[in-house]
């Protein structure tokens, strides 16, 4: 069999009214009390990540548009969010963290909200740097697992698979958070308003968030709404073969 083939091209989505209301609506834990997470609970959250990544994306003037490829198999697009965006974070995370306390060193007089937009840098850098260890140690492997078995066409019983629904569970929810974090350093800068008086390192740190927002949320929306979805799918296809 031919592995699937998904497509990188923009989804539509519903926007929420509200961007911090629609932060509030990703962080929801919508399975039903002492319930398992099953695949349509996290089809719906992922819909509602989607709907909400979309409106904050749009507040950074981000559109999810791919430019590399309209398809491609389930580890490429791995490949290239490891390439494009945890590599990205990896970089600019120290270099944004260095500038934030190098500004409050010059000019935290002047701009006290540098105090807390410092600290949440700090705590989304832990957090992110988490996930992606996470994504790329365990459900990043799972995943092209589920692909190879895909292509050597064989059969595989239930008991065989690790189960990728549960780890994709927890990582929608710490992408709920990041997403959330980031959202907050946003509303403490005024959306990266600069001062009259913002020095060079300034300036350089509000730009580097907004670079870093337009990243992360086309990040996000990759492996929420496109690598998640099709590995959720090829296991079932695996399944039910």
């Amino acid at each position: 069999m031919t592995p699937p083939a998904y497509n990188l091209q923009a989804i539509e989505f519903d926007q929420s009214p509200n961007t911090h209301a629609g932060v509030e609506f990703l962080t929801t834990d919508y399975r039903p009390a002492n319930s398992r997470p099953n695949s349509q609970d996290i089809t719906r959250k992922g819909i509602l990540a989607g709907a909400v990544l979309a409106t904050l994306a749009k507040a950074a003037g981000v559109e999810f548009a791919a430019t590399d490829s309209t398809s491609s198999p389930l580890t490429s697009l791995i490949r290239h969010i490891v390439l494009a965006h945890h590599a990205f974070i990896r970089s600019e995370l120290p270099r944004l963290y260095s500038m934030a306390e190098l500004s409050i060193a010059t000019c935290a007089g002047l701009h006290p909200e540098l105090f807390p937009v410092s600290r949440k840098l700090r705590r989304l850098a832990g957090d992110l740097t988490f996930n992606m260890n996470k994504e790329e140690t365990i459900l990043f492997r799972q995943i092209e697992s589920l692909e190879r078995i895909h292509a050597a066409s064989t059969s595989v019983s239930q008991a065989a698979l690790a189960g990728i629904e549960d780890p994709i569970e927890d990582i929608l929810r710490e992408h709920a958070a990041a997403a959330a974090l980031l959202g907050q350093i946003r509303a403490e800068t005024r959306s990266f308003f600069l001062p009259d008086d913002a020095c060079t390192t300034l300036t350089g740190l509000y730009k580097g968030f907004e670079a870093f927002e337009r990243n992360l949320y086309r990040h996000l929306h990759l492996e929420n709404n496109l690598l998640f979805p099709g590995a959720i799918a090829l296991e079932k296809e695996l399944l039910a073969a």
